[in-house]
């Protein structure tokens, strides 16, 4: 999974460089109809700006556990 954060902070989600690129085409049309999608821009800051994303999986008995809120400190 691939991530990238546009200017304003919105996070965009795709499973590979080549759906983020599209992704990211879409919501400069979509949100920031100001700034025309220019591709060779739009190129760069996926490959300068995207990172891997990578989602950790919870244990089971999270909410059995005296350390439900993760070790010290808070």
């Amino acid at each position: 999974m691939r991530a990238l954060l546009c200017h304003y902070g919105l996070r965009l989600e795709d499973e590979d460089d080549k759906a983020l690129l599209a992704s990211l085409r879409a919501h400069l049309v979509r949100r920031h109809r100001t700034i025309p999608p220019p591709d060779d821009p739009a190129r760069e800051q996926v490959a300068t700006r995207a990172y891997n994303l990578e989602y950790a999986e919870l244990y089971a008995n999270a909410l059995d556990s005296e350390d439900e809120f993760g070790p010290e400190p808070y």
